[in-house]
């Protein structure tokens, strides 16, 4: 009776219901299942057409939460079918968890306003179920984007040693190798320590979600990398893997492998892990390949554990799910994790923006006619092609440079990723460099004369705010 007292010692009328499923009945007199309907008592207590405004306790412990929210969608929707007006009451938790508490909590002098402010503020249950499945989603979308492994080994950088320590020695079965979810960490360097520990003992294979991106860790490690050789140079590219001592490649072109090189893989890693999974889970460039790509990873993933090799998983927060994917079609439970919170790194200042991509070019286009420079960073190649003709057609004497996999097929721009300050340097700063999903990660453009840099992503909460570290 605590809730009822406080609010109606401020002039509300108001009902106490016992618990929260307390409105309604599911099962009849004789103990019966029924489907839910609302308490005679309470329609007794209610005028017809009344706006009814819940106010249950607010509790973040997620299955209590699940609990109350399905309680009161179950109550709303029954008082609404009767004709009445209902209002949700939200507070923060931290206020306190019920609403007697929330108002106890505050100074008697503030105690009036604050119970007013929050019920006439109270969202209707269309609003509050619009705004709770969003939260839903987020709270979906950070633990599918999460990692709840305990590291073997967890480090943090020094004023004088900020960046990843070398790797140990690799043990057979998964390693995951990441760095508490931010990027600048050294992980490339401590990967490429792992490419001269493996000389001699077998092939390194490097898979890389996207061919830009994996010539330049193949750049960055001295390896070659598959998309460079033809079909027929099979001979010629297992030569040049032998003398590297690996290679790297992305799934596209997986099925250009021969089984000799197959055989001759001890070490299989996933670098830029999600995506590299991710992409064989949906399909994406894989397309009508994707069945048989992923069952011949899955069996040399399997043949490489089976040798006593090892598998590797990097990225800046290695999902738990992209783990157990690896773990499911590798068949194997063991694993160790590796991490490293670097020091040192001033955290960039983001907005997070919602909207159409048409807001966001006009933003673009109205920063370019007014003389900024712009890196502008977008989720697929149609929205970088799109963003160039209008970019042509407001600004027709701007130069555009548009990085993607269209127009690096013939490996124009390899000289960009192998060093992009030197090459921006060499061929003139464009007035937009448009920066699609080929270039998802790992490069660095500290060249300090782009005034913004937007970024366009219809999945933020998939994972690509973490990629908002780059320079």
């Amino acid at each position: 009776m605590k809730k009822v007292q406080s609010v109606v010692s401020h002039g509300y009328p108001a009902l106490s219901l016992f618990g929260c499923n307390g409105g309604y009945r599911v099962k009849d007199d004789d103990g019966s299942p029924i489907a839910p309907t609302l308490r005679a008592e309470l329609l007794d207590a209610l005028r017809p057409g009344q706006t009814v405004i819940l106010a249950f306790d607010q509790d973040s412990n997620p299955k209590t939460q699940g609990k109350v929210n399905k309680a009161q969608s179950t109550l709303a929707r029954l008082l609404i079918k009767a004709g009445f007006k209902v209002h949700i009451a939200v507070w923060e938790e931290a206020e306190g968890k019920g609403i007697d508490d929330a108002i106890a909590a505050l100074p008697i002098e503030n105690r009036a306003d604050w119970l007013q402010s929050t019920l006439e503020g109270a969202p209707t249950f269309e609003q509050w179920q619009k705004e709770e499945l969003k939260v839903r989603r987020m709270r979906l979308a950070l633990w599918l984007n999460s990692n709840s492994i305990a590291p073997e080994r967890s480090t943090v950088g020094t004023e004088d040693e900020p960046y990843y320590p070398a790797l140990p020695q690799i043990q057979p079965g998964i390693t995951v190798v990441q760095s508490s979810g931010r990027t600048g960490a050294g992980k490339t360097t401590a990967l490429g320590g792992l490419v001269e520990a493996n000389k001699g003992k077998g092939l390194m294979a490097v898979m890389m979600p996207t061919n830009s991106v994996g010539q330049q860790a193949a750049e960055d490690w001295g390896l070659p990398h598959r998309h460079d050789f033809f079909d027929h140079q099979n001979d010629l590219f297992l030569s040049a893997a032998r003398d590297s001592g690996g290679f790297v490649m992305c799934p596209d072109s997986f099925h250009r492998l021969s089984p000799e090189v197959k055989a001759q893989i001890n070490l299989a890693i996933f670098d830029e892990a999600n995506d590299v999974v991710g992409g064989l889970c949906s399909g994406g460039t894989l397309k009508a390949r994707q069945s048989e790509i992923v069952s011949s990873i899955a069996e040399l993933l399997r043949e490489v554990i089976g040798r006593g090799g090892s598998i590797v998983l990097s990225e800046v927060t290695v999902y738990t799910r992209t783990i157990e994917y690896i773990q499911a079609i590798a068949q194997t439970d063991q694993i160790q994790l590796f991490d490293h919170t670097p020091t040192g790194l001033s955290p960039w200042e983001i907005e997070l923006k919602t909207g159409s991509t048409s807001g966001f070019f006009k933003e673009a286009i109205a920063a370019i006619e007014q003389g900024k420079r712009l890196i502008f960073a977008v989720a697929s190649q149609a929205q970088g092609e799109k963003l160039e003709r209008l970019i042509a057609s407001h600004c027709p004497n701007k130069k555009v440079v548009r990085l993607d996999s269209k127009t690096n097929d013939s490996g124009v721009f390899a000289d960009f990723w192998r060093d992009p300050n030197d090459w921006l340097r060499s061929n003139g700063i464009p007035d937009l460099l448009i920066y699609s999903p080929s270039g998802k990660s790992g490069v660095s453009i500290t060249v300090g004369v782009f005034s913004f840099s937007p970024w366009l992503s219809g999945h933020v909460w998939h994972g690509h705010v973490e990629r908002q570290g780059k320079k």
